[in-house]
């Protein structure tokens, strides 16, 4: 008897499945925004939870695709997550729609969501709108395919109608729309009642009766809600470790009180999630004046003139100056911008602007080196040439006599952004993206494959890893390795249906 219990109870043991660890699509969202969002991996990981969820074959098709409130203090990062959520999703951090809740506080404001009713000014009949829809098709038949591809119809009437929600994507094949609300404790309450009906059912109701699918919609909130009572909390006493935690948890139960107070329960009891945003520590500031202080030389790499890109290095005392500075009066993102305008770009912009006026001394070349860094007890920073001691791109080592175009000086900046990302990448950790060709015929699929290899491997100067090819489906798989600067990039050449971007796995460095 004791056997027979035995093999029943082994019978009915099986392979317990480790789902608590992130698919390959999960960990390469993660890893791109945790490398630009500093200081907010909790806020990460709920932006990864909302993405899968938005696009999960389980979802229920009678509700909008996701509800989301980010609660922190200002310059921790909300509207930023936004920005590289959409950028992952679309390839284009503006890709979706921004309200303002600050321009929605009055009744008459909130109105502009929905259009205008019957009657009242602004009101455009249906007839009317269909042909200004044929009026944009006939405009685009006109236009080369390229700059058609960039057009899109919107209504300014109506900001939630499907042409607008459909606009924000930017020509993104990802059936996924965002809506962003920001500033959103300023808004009427109206907003609120409108949204609560969007939300449980799906669907939107104009004020002329149309009704937009908003099944494919995520709508995330943001707003300092409580931010003011709760930046008055103070420590109690214990533990460092215990004091923080505690006043973290203090902070979050004023919040949710504001919360409550600004919002109806039955509106807090639809949102999915609320997405909790962690106060900045000096490291985390410290890392963002990195992060950022990188986006300024790109921006300069981007817009400089073949054979006068001079290669920038910021010395470790000239980030921890402006790290100091961001940190006097409470520092947050914002501030360090700031900061950074102030101290950095200031005086870049007005050394290159010497360098255009020729003046003694400020023959700069692409070939040149300039320093940046603090002396002690300065209250600014000192750039500092070493002539030919800089790093020039390809496309600056040979100069024209002719002004550049805006197509040549896009190139140059895009060569430039490359070329960096390449001499960054080396003994850096790596994700394995692969990169899918398709095509109709074999002679075309050897066409395909010749360019995206070209793509890859010359123009993005990337380790190709693997090249598998699939005749009978007439398709091609290139495994590269990136760095997650590298992964916009990647996205960006094989936009438009040139070919399918997707993580492969994690890579050695």
């Amino acid at each position: 008897m004791n056997t027979q219990i035995a093999k029943t109870t082994a019978s009915r043991k099986g392979i317990v499945l480790d789902l608590s660890s992130p698919t390959n699509n999960e960990r390469a969202m993660s890893d791109f925004i945790g490398s630009r969002l500093i200081g907010q991996p909790s806020a990460i990981e709920a932006a990864v939870r909302m993405k899968t969820r938005a696009l999960s074959r389980f979802k229920d098709g009678n509700k909008c695709a996701g509800v989301y409130y980010l609660v922190g203090e200002p310059g921790v990062g909300k509207d930023e997550l936004m920005k590289l959520v959409a950028l992952y999703i679309h390839g284009d951090e503006r890709a979706y729609v921004k309200l303002d809740g600050g321009t929605l506080a009055e009744k008459h404001q909130a109105a502009r969501l929905i259009g205008a009713p019957t009657g009242y000014k602004g009101y455009q009949e249906p007839q009317d709108e269909e042909k200004e829809r044929q009026a944009f098709e006939e405009k685009l038949k006109t236009m080369s395919p390229e700059k058609a591809a960039k057009m899109a119809r919107r209504n300014p009437r109506k900001l939630l109608s499907r042409v607008n929600l459909e606009a924000s994507k930017r020509g993104s094949k990802v059936p996924l729309i965002l809506v962003f609300i920001s500033e959103v404790d300023k808004m009427h309450q109206s907003v609120d009642d409108f949204l609560l009906n969007a939300i449980e059912d799906g669907v939107m109701s104009m004020a002329d009766n149309e009704e937009v699918d908003v099944s494919d919609v995520v709508f995330v909130m943001a707003g300092n809600t409580g931010s003011q009572e709760a930046s008055e909390v103070k420590e109690a006493i214990g533990f460092i470790k215990n004091r923080a935690e505690a006043k973290t948890e203090k902070k979050r139960e004023v919040m949710m009180s504001s919360m409550r107070q600004r919002h109806r329960p039955e509106f807090i009891d639809r949102i999915d999630e609320i997405i909790w945003f962690n106060s900045l520590s000096g490291d985390d500031l410290r890392a963002i004046v990195d992060l950022q202080l990188r986006g300024a030389i790109s921006r300069f790499q981007e817009v400089m003139e073949r054979g006068k890109a001079f290669t920038i290095e910021v010395e470790e005392s000239a980030a921890a100056f402006i790290t100091e500075k961001a940190l006097e009066n409470s520092g947050n993102a914002r501030r360090i911008k700031r900061m950074i305008k102030k101290y950095f770009t200031d005086s870049l912009e007005r050394l290159v602007a010497k360098i255009d006026e020729s003046e003694d001394g400020f023959a700069i070349t692409a070939d040149d080196l300039i320093k940046v860094s603090r002396n002690e007890g300065a209250d600014l920073l000192t750039f500092e040439l070493f002539e030919d001691q800089g790093t020039p791109a390809s496309c600056d080592t040979f100069t024209t006599y002719r002004p550049d175009s805006a197509v040549a000086m896009r190139h140059n900046g895009d060569t430039r952004k490359v070329e960096l990302a390449a001499r960054r990448a080396k003994g850096k950790d790596k994700s394995l993206f692969k990169v899918t060709i398709t095509a109709e015929t074999p002679e075309e699929l050897h066409v395909e494959m010749a360019d995206a290899l070209t793509v890859l491997k010359k123009h993005l100067l990337l380790e190709v890893v693997s090249v598998k090819t699939f005749f009978v489906e007439m398709k091609a798989i290139y495994e590269v390795t990136v760095t997650d600067e590298q992964v916009p990039m990647l996205k960006d050449r094989f936009s438009n249906g040139l070919g399918v971007v997707e993580p492969a796995g994690k890579a050695s460095a």
